[in-house]
């Protein structure tokens, strides 16, 4: 839809103007408040990121009203017709921050129609600001959202530089629609339309125009379009985007589990020699629209292509690792470098311009694809994911599966089975030593780096599988481990272990890794549950003795540098966190289920039940094991 089509008044306005220029309604059609954690941090980061590299301005976005006025006054009041969870998370950070600037939002200056909870929390946030008890909020979205923000500058990930940087130099789209647009119309036309043209379908379209004006322009541009579009669904592995025929050819008839392919034009052959894979006559410009049709043939369908795994990234990062790793100019992985290659940096707010002054010629465009299909396949094979079939309460039912011919009779099935034990599903309960041994250190990665942008360690991950001709679960463990010991050794100061919610969340990740693959050591020995240990989104650092006692504890306040010591933290959901943070030691062992925590806490837990207290020397004792815990994996390069 064009700009003439959706309204006449456009404005580029500050956040400040946004606020000061009038009431806004969320009616009650919308979808109400659902932004979480991840989404909120990308923001609060992409922010940051803007204003330190010192750009003018940063459009973070549009936001489409419906303009008319306050029956209950003369205000001129805007009903959101799209765009509502961005503002309503500029509106909760500019209220939380309220002390820290001078453009406190009103009460009543947002609003959602028909949701009285999301109203009333809204006016309490921006009546009382940073002074606002979370648990006073009744909608958990805005609950998390203070929580968040509150976190984000607490651990100096969000600066007051960074919020006046928001304030007045990033900047929102405001479109109003015509005061007599049918909004009922409207809607249908913007769901007949589609959504606006995504980054990664901008740079498919360039790479797909370097390939036009070849003698076999359209056989190439429709195997390129079928491969870009296989790999663009991350919920499924990448052969049930295929029909069977294509599959045999591509994956290897007796198993679909081999990568067969040496060049571009081995795919080319695949797709076009195949029924259900022909190329079907079709100008250039309509695959560039995205209107050829790629489906299998008729009869070609089978049941085997269910979406039922969760993807620890998107597509258009996946590209950028992709495009990363076929730079000819990458250079060595190293955790303190801002560009994972020479060129290429994982920043997907640059896509578009990355892929344009990368890739420039028909060679490398097809070299890329097929460079994606081959990385895409090593990423279903050997990264984890999570399984949505599965019931589970944080997102963390972690699973390593590789896809797989099945026989029942003369039925073909694609099934996932564990990419290291042969025909056993991938369950906690089965699982071999080495696919749970790569499981915990994948998952030990991810819970600290949750954001789909800027996964170094996925990248680091994908260009070692790409560089192996076979992957050896004892050489995997290996690399893996050196990973995190090269990131501990050179990411982490030991001063910083003891700065309380400042302390870095892969020094505690990495120690309950540590502690875990030591199954009869440390952790065990205090009474931690080692075997059944599992990595879990836990983003809150816990002061075990709390920061501020609960007055009914009758336990004394630590000075902040005693209850900021490494041995008094251990990091846990947001949630356990701000439910039970000022209770005692002996409360909250009582309080939190054992299973789901850290082992560090099991173990402080342990000290706490077998003494009855948690003390200063518990703390300093208890600090002390764990340091050297850390210090000795990072002497011997984490390799045991």
């Amino acid at each position: 839809m064009s700009t003439a089509e959706v309204g006449h008044d456009i404005e580029p306005l500050t956040v400040r103007e946004v606020f000061r220029s009038g009431r806004y309604v969320v009616p009650v059609y919308q979808r109400a408040y659902a932004w979480g954690e991840t989404q909120i941090l990308t923001l609060l980061q992409d922010v940051a990121d803007y204003r330190r590299r010192g750009a003018a301005s940063y459009y973070i976005g549009s936001l489409v009203t419906h303009r008319g006025h306050d029956i209950t006054g003369d205000d001129l009041q805007f009903e959101v017709v799209d765009g509502q969870q961005r503002l309503t998370t500029l509106f909760i950070i500019l209220s939380t921050l309220s002390h820290l600037h001078d453009v406190q939002p009103e009460r009543g200056v947002l609003s959602y129609e028909g949701r009285k909870s999301s109203t009333r929390d809204l006016a309490i946030v921006a009546r009382d600001g940073d002074k606002t008890v979370v648990g006073d909020l009744a909608v958990a979205g805005i609950r998390v959202a203070v929580e968040t923000v509150r976190a984000a500058v607490e651990t100096g990930h969000f600066t007051p530089d960074d919020l006046s940087y928001l304030i007045d130099h990033v900047k929102v789209a405001r479109t109003a629609l015509p005061v007599r647009t049918d909004l009922n119309h409207y809607f249908e036309v913007m769901n007949s339309r589609g959504e606006q043209l995504e980054k990664h379908e901008i740079a498919k379209a360039h790479l797909m125009s370097l390939i036009a004006g070849d003698d076999d322009a359209d056989a190439r541009s429709h195997a390129f379009a079928v491969v870009w579009d296989a790999c663009s669904d991350l919920s499924r592995h990448v052969q049930g985007r295929f029909p069977p025929t294509i599959r045999d050819e591509l994956f290897g008839r007796d198993t679909w589990d081999e990568f067969r392919s040496t060049s571009f034009d081995d795919i080319v052959g695949a797709i076009k020699a195949t029924p259900g894979g022909e190329l079907k006559p079709t100008a250039l410009s309509a695959i560039l629209a995205g209107t050829v049709e790629t489906e299998p043939a008729a009869g070609e369908k089978e049941d085997d292509a269910i979406e039922r795994f969760g993807a620890i990234i998107d597509f258009p990062n996946f590209l950028l690792h992709v495009l990363a790793i076929a730079d000819p100019y990458r250079a060595d992985f190293s955790w303190t470098e801002t560009s994972v290659s020479g060129w290429v940096s994982l920043d997907d707010k640059k896509l578009v311009e990355q892929f344009e002054r990368v890739i420039t010629e028909r060679a490398q465009a097809e070299a890329f694809a097929f460079t994606l299909l081959r990385v895409r396949y090593l990423f279903d094979k050997y990264v984890i994911k999570t399984d949505l079939t599965r019931a589970s309460e944080d997102d963390s039912n972690w699973v390593l599966n590789r896809a797989r011919l099945a026989r029942t009779g003369n039925k073909r099935k694609l099934t996932p089975v564990a990419t290291f034990a042969r025909g056993v599903l991938d369950d906690d309960a089965v699982m071999s030593g080495d696919q749970r041994h790569i499981v915990i250190l994948q998952s030990m990665f991810q819970v600290t780096d949750s954001r789909r942008a800027y996964k170094n360690f996925l990248y680091a991950i994908l260009d070692y599988l790409h560089r192996q001709d076979a992957v050896a679960p004892a050489d995997f463990i290996s690399f893996l481990r050196g990973l995190a010991a090269q990131r501990y050794a050179t990411t982490i100061d030991r001063a910083s272990l003891d700065s309380g919610t400042s302390v870095p969340h892969f020094a505690l990740n990495y120690l309950d890794y540590l502690l875990w693959s030591d199954p009869h050591g440390y952790a065990a020995a205090h009474g931690a549950d080692v075997a059944g240990y599992k990595f879990r989104y836990r983003t809150s650092i816990e002061h075990f003795h709390p920061q501020h006692p609960d007055p009914d504890s009758q336990i004394p306040m630590w000075p902040k540098s005693d209850v900021d010591r490494f041995g008094n933290l251990c990091i846990m959901t947001r949630s356990e966190n701000s439910q039970r943070s000022n209770l005692a030691p002996v409360a909250k062992v009582g309080q939190y289920r054992w299973e789901r925590q850290t082992l560090k806490f099991q173990i402080m837990a342990g000290v706490t039940r077998h003494t009855s207290t948690w003390t200063l020397d518990h703390v300093h004792a208890h600090g002390q094991a764990m340091r050297a815990i850390l210090d000795a994996a990072a002497g011997s390069g984490g390799i045991e």
